[in-house]
């Protein structure tokens, strides 16, 4: 498809979130300012949920229209909607502080909005900006691989047409995860749709160094899952709903063989659990490597990742039916550090 010139380019409502996000922020609003778009059409808003370092003053350095959440819960359903009662345009693209956008991405996302008139959402590729810091940032870097197409939701980096996401409430600010798929679900029961155009977007910093954070972010993926899963099992669509009972399973099952070598005090009833779980690593991995072509090795860490995060999704999980049932609301549950 052929680019539009810049002087076509329509006006453009950017609305960043972060909380302590310290040089990624700053490093986020230099890739927007520096993008192919023309600077002029740009309306460029950070909203900030209580960060204690220097964001707001970064973003006021920067050229961007400051908007401060001074007091909790803070969620990024809460900051986005935020910066949607506050964007001017009629486009409208969130990005997540801890980000760095593709030069292009901007010009190619509006011309894609322009070229499909049933698409609300416009989405692209996420790469982990140093996927090989560490082995958490390994793992996680798999998380993003989303083919192109036709998709059931868009993560929070997204470019958005302001006035649909409105007519159909916003962010659910009771969600402390899990709000992009809530809404894109509301968004596409009407009709609309969700590309994912397969252009490079943003460059990501998950930021994570230790144990602590790589298992609180699975938790809260898990809360994610979970409560989208349980609100949306009576309907036609149960979103979510199979990933979470498929997993819930697994690991019942692995209880299940664990207790029944205890009780037998069979061996080789223990090592049942051992061989299944090698098993399943080695046909994700398979799998994993076929679609993604990447090395052996980093296939296998990631297939044993996806085998031991079931524990901690679970967790998530479990904690979904908790509040949903008690009708209580789940905290935000953080996992960065400044």
């Amino acid at each position: 498809m052929t680019e539009s010139p810049k002087e076509t380019m329509p006006n453009l409502s950017i609305v960043v979130i972060g909380r302590n996000e310290g040089p990624r922020l700053r490093r986020c609003l230099e890739s927007i300012r520096s993008a192919d778009y023309p600077a002029d059409r740009i309306e460029l808003i950070y909203v900030d949920s209580g960060s204690t370092d220097d964001s707001l003053t970064v973003a006021d350095q920067l050229g961007a229209r400051t908007e401060p959440i001074a007091t909790g819960p803070f969620s990024a359903a809460r900051a986005r909607n935020v910066g949607l009662r506050l964007a001017r345009h009629e486009l409208l693209h969130f990005f997540d502080a801890d980000t760095v956008v593709d030069t292009h991405w901007l010009r190619h996302a509006v011309d894609q909005m322009h070229a499909h008139p049933s698409v609300a959402c416009v989405t692209g590729i996420v790469e982990e900006i140093d996927p090989r810091a560490n082995i958490y940032m390994l793992v996680s870097s798999f998380d993003w691989h989303i083919p192109p197409g036709f998709w059931r939701m868009a993560g929070g980096n997204v470019l958005v047409r302001a006035d649909i996401v409105r007519r159909h409430g916003g962010y659910d600010e009771s969600l402390v995860a899990g709000e992009e798929a809530d809404l894109c679900y509301r968004i596409r029961q009407d009709g609309w749709q969700i590309l994912q155009t397969g252009q490079p977007m943003v460059r990501h910093d998950l930021a994570i160094q230790r144990f602590r954070q790589y298992w609180r972010r699975i938790v809260r993926t898990g809360l994610s899952y979970g409560m989208i899963a349980l609100r949306f099992r009576r309907r036609p669509e149960k979103m979510w709903l199979r990933e979470t009972l498929l997993n819930l399973t697994e690991v019942a099952l692995w209880i299940a063989i664990v207790a029944c070598a205890i009780a037998l005090r069979s061996p080789a009833v223990a090592l049942v659990l051992p061989g299944f779980i090698v098993a399943r690593i080695l046909w994700i991995a398979t799998r994993t490597r076929i679609g993604r072509r990447a090395p052996r090795t980093h296939c296998l860490t990631y297939a044993a990742h996806c085998q031991f995060s079931r524990i901690p999704l679970s967790i998530g999980h479990l904690l979904a039916l908790k509040h949903t049932w008690a009708r209580t609301q789940p905290q935000l549950i953080e996992y960065k550090t400044p």
